[in-house]
């Protein structure tokens, strides 16, 4: 007998030869399907359009992760295709990529492969993409080809140029190390100067050096600094203004100590005084530091164009910069100007002036350089003058040089007394005196028998 379902009606029919009985029974569902035993029923076959679903035990261990990361199919030592394959995937994904191929072992990316690589990326992603592929890129790498890795970059410019700086060529053009400053400023284009410019080759136009200073704002001082050795040497001096622009005060000072390595072994005077200029308070120390490199035989009036506005000991410093390229032979009487200010230093002055004077000075040129002086100081001054004093000094002209001495009007009355005439009468002698007391012109009176 067999169990047919057809219709959700069950027929059950006989298997002898005798006339077929048929039982027929409507189904009722129920919760679960009685059992059916091999005898007396068959199970039902699933359609075979529809592929049957293996049961899984909760019991067997679970399937190991895999990557996510597509694989690449590249022909076998064929570096495009794996680049192209590459570049469609995930940027964060493509380094991967390379480190586990094979070919990246014998091989190196040319440039236009890793930008081809950098496809898709901007600012920091691109710069970090940048960065985990140059191990992998043959180097150096022309500056033409980092210009284009670098565009995109954006606000990463900077950081990007340090990353690619080990990568570069080491003898960088003048105007290849400006393309790779791009559009940064400030201390930010002065570190990347500072890291290129061991690379460059020296000399750098000085038209490229203006537009490489041009956006450096504060930062100018510094990055002068790190360009002195790519400078023309001698600089010319219709560049100091270019360069020194905005640049005031100690920090000018600082600087145009750190170019003395590109400066001519001898200034002229217009020079030095452009570089003096708006050095304000450091204008002594400036003038100290070029001190080695003024020209030789200066008049009067330049040296105290050198000296500028400076005052008191300040200009004094600065005199005794100045007072071995004047010329010999000065008169008293020229150096007015350059002494002008000093005011209690006025003694250092004249002592520092002695070597470039004319021998015998005449009166006028005495008193200019005795002008201020009193007391002590003024007794110095006549003896420090002694190498120019003419030979003869009248009663009178002495007087004069003796006004204002003070309580050293005896001890500067004796130094003057082998200059004066040998024979002098009782009113040159109280001349001479003037206001000394009894026991000092005692002294004075021995001094002369001597």
């Amino acid at each position: 007998m067999a169990l047919l379902a057809i219709a959700g009606v069950f027929t059950l029919t006989s298997q002898n030869d005798a006339p077929q009985q048929t039982q027929t029974m409507q189904s009722t569902p129920a919760p679960e399907a009685a059992p059916i035993t091999a005898k007396t029923a068959l199970a039902k076959k699933p359609p075979r359009s529809e592929p049957e679903t293996p049961a899984t035990s909760s019991s067997e261990p679970a399937t190991t992760a895999t990557s996510a990361i597509p694989e690449v199919d590249a022909a076998p030592g064929d570096i495009n295709a794996l680049v192209a394959s590459t570049k469609q995937l995930r940027a964060s994904d493509r380094v991967e990529v390379l480190q586990k191929s094979p070919l990246m072992e014998t091989q190196k990316l040319s440039a236009g492969q890793m930008l081809s690589l950098l496809s898709g990326t901007g600012n920091s992603q691109r710069s970090r993409l940048i960065e985990n592929l140059l191990p992998f890129t043959e180097q150096p790498i022309a500056v033409a080809d980092a210009l284009k890795l670098l565009n995109l970059t954006g606000d990463s410019w900077a950081s990007t140029v340090n990353t690619l700086n080990p990568a570069l060529p080491d003898n960088l053009k003048d105007e290849e190390v400006l393309a790779l400053l791009g559009t940064t400023s400030s201390s930010s284009r002065a570190r990347m100067l500072e890291s290129l410019a061991p690379k460059g080759v020296a000399p750098f136009d000085l038209a490229i050096v203006e537009k490489i200073l041009r956006p450096m704002n504060d930062s100018r001082s510094g990055a002068i600094r790190t360009l002195v050795n790519l400078l023309p040497q001698p600089l010319p001096e219709d560049s100091f203004g270019m360069l020194l622009t905005s640049i005031n005060n100690s920090q000018r000072n600082n600087t145009i100590e750190a170019m003395q390595p590109a400066l001519a072994n001898t200034l002229t005077l217009s020079g030095t005084l452009k570089l003096l200029e708006n050095t304000n308070d450091s204008w002594t120390s400036t003038l100290y530091t070029l001190s080695p490199r003024l020209p030789e035989n200066l008049t009067a009036a330049e040296g105290a164009q050198l000296l500028g506005r400076t005052q008191n000991s300040s200009r004094s410093r600065g005199l005794e910069a100045v007072a071995p390229h004047l010329a010999a032979g000065l008169k008293g009487s020229d150096t007015e100007a350059m002494l002008k200010g000093m005011n209690d230093s006025w003694y250092n002055g004249v002592y520092l002036l002695v070597p470039r004077l004319a021998k015998d000075q005449d009166s006028a040129s005495i008193l200019t350089l005795l002008s201020p002086t009193k007391n002590s100081t003024r007794r110095r001054t006549i003896e420090a003058l002694g190498s120019v004093l003419p030979a003869k000094i009248s009663v009178d002209d002495a007087v004069n040089m003796l006004d204002g001495t003070g309580d050293s009007r005896l001890s500067a009355a004796i130094f003057l007394l082998p200059y004066l005439p040998q024979q002098l009468s009782q009113q040159d002698l109280d001349n001479l005196a003037g206001n000394l007391s009894k026991s000092d012109r005692q002294r004075l009176v021995e001094a002369m028998k001597r």
